[in-house]
C-alpha cells in the first residue's frame, strides 16, 4: 500500500459526505469543490435536518459570500438528503449510476451520530473516513469493529500539523524517560520496552497536555488531548492506557501529582478554531510543543487527503483494517 495522492494526480475520487451541513462538512465540501480530483457526488445529513431537500450549491453559497476565490465547479445536483438505513442501503446502491458511485464515505457528525450509522456503513460497503471527535469508548469500539468489514480511516484530529505533533511528541517522551537512570524506558537499539518504573522516586521531566476550543465544542478533553497524553503514556513503558495514568482538571483535596501522571486540562472560550500544547516540565527548564489551528481548512485539507488516500488504497484491494494518519504519514526513522 505504497501508493499516495500525488502518485495518482488523474485519478477523481467520489466522495459521499456524511453530515455535510455541518461546519465541517461545509468545509470540506468548500475545499473540495476546488480540487481537481475530488468529486462530491453525495451530501447526506440527519433525518431532521431542515437543510433536507437542499442543494449542496445554495449552501455553500451562503457561506461563501464573504470569501475570495469562490469556486465556480459547485456540483449543482447534489441534494442534501438522508443517510440510507441498513435495510435500504441495497436499493440506494442500484439506484446510484456508476460515474456517481461514492469511491470513500466521509463522516464529520458526531460520536453519537458516528456510532448510529455504522450499521449503514457495513451495510454500504464503502471505505469510510470518521473525523468524529470524542473519547467515547462506545465510539472506539464500533469504529473498530466496523474496520472488521470495511477499510475505516479514523483519526481524532485530521491536521497534518497535529500529525507532527504527535510525532514530537513521541521524540520528546522518549527522550525525557531516558534521563531516568532509574526508571523504565524503550531502548532504541532493540525497541524493547521494559515493564517497571521506580515509582519511589520522581521521575526527571513531568508531563501535561493542555488543549483549548471555542465556547460550543460539546467534548472535553478533546480527542487530540487524549491522544496526545496517550502517547506520552506508551513511553513510559509500563504498557499502562490513559485511564491509569490521566489525571484531569485538579480539583479536590488531594491534588498533588503522582510520579508518571500525565494531567490533561481543558480551556473553553470565544471561537478559539484549536490548540493544543505538550509541557515537559523539569525542576529547572521546560519544553513546550504547541500547535494552534488558525482555521478549519487544515482539517478539511487532511480529510480528503485521507479519503483520497483510502479510496486509492482500496481500489489496490487493501485489507479491512482500522487505518491512521499514521498509515497515511508514515514517522520517518
Amino acid at each position: 500500500m505504497n501508493n499516495t495522492v500525488d502518485e495518482n494526480k488523474g485519478t477523481t475520487i467520489n466522495v459521499a459526505l456524511v453530515g455535510a451541513t455541518g461546519r465541517m462538512g461545509l468545509e470540506i465540501a468548500h475545499l473540495a469543490t476546488s480540487m481537481t480530483n475530488i468529486r462530491i457526488v453525495e451530501a447526506f445529513d440527519k433525518p431532521s435536518s431542515k437543510h433536507l431537500g437542499t442543494p449542496l450549491q445554495e449552501l455553500l453559497t451562503n457561506i461563501q459570500k464573504n470569501r475570495d476565490n469562490i469556486p465556480d465547479n459547485i456540483p449543482p445536483t447534489v441534494i442534501v438528503s438522508s443517510l440510507p438505513t441498513p435495510e435500504s442501503a441495497t436499493t440506494y446502491l442500484k439506484s446510484v449510476q456508476p460515474n456517481s458511485m461514492p469511491h470513500v464515505l466521509v463522516d464529520f457528525t458526531s460520536p453519537e451520530g458516528t456510532i448510529a450509522n455504522i450499521n449503514t456503513y457495513h451495510a454500504l460497503r464503502i471505505p469510510v473516513v470518521i473525523g468524529s471527535t470524542g473519547t467515547d469508548q462506545q465510539l472506539h469500539n464500533s469504529i473498530a469493529q466496523l474496520s472488521t468489514k470495511i477499510p475505516v480511516f479514523y483519526s481524532a484530529n485530521m491536521s497534518m500539523g497535529i500529525h507532527i505533533m504527535k510525532q514530537l511528541t513521541t521524540h520528546l517522551a522518549q527522550l525525557a524517560t531516558l534521563t531516568q537512570n532509574t526508571g523504565t524506558h524503550t531502548n532504541h537499539n532493540n525497541h524493547e520496552k521494559h515493564e517497571k518504573h521506580d515509582e519511589s522516586s520522581n521521575p526527571t521531566y513531568d508531563f501535561e497536555v493542555i488543549e483549548a476550543h471555542h465556547n460550543r465544542k460539546q467534548d472535553a478533553p478533546s480527542g487530540t488531548a487524549v491522544m496526545l497524553a496517550q502517547t506520552i503514556i506508551d513511553n513510559f513503558g509500563d504498557n499502562n492506557q490513559i485511564s491509569d495514568r490521566a489525571k484531569y482538571s485538579r480539583h479536590g483535596d488531594n491534588t498533588k501529582r503522582t510520579p508518571y501522571e500525565v494531567g490533561v486540562q481543558s480551556i473553553r472560550g470565544g471561537s478559539i478554531v484549536g490548540e493544543h500544547t505538550v509541557m515537559c516540565i523539569g525542576n529547572s527548564d521546560r519544553i513546550e510543543i504547541t500547535h494552534r489551528a488558525s482555521s478549519r481548512r487544515i482539517f478539511a485539507e487532511g480529510a480528503l487527503q485521507a479519503a483520497a488516500w483510502l479510496a486509492l488504497q482500496h481500489r489496490n484491494n487493501c485489507p479491512n483494517a482500522l487505518y491512521t494518519m499514521d498509515d497515511l504519514l508514515p514517522a520517518q526513522r
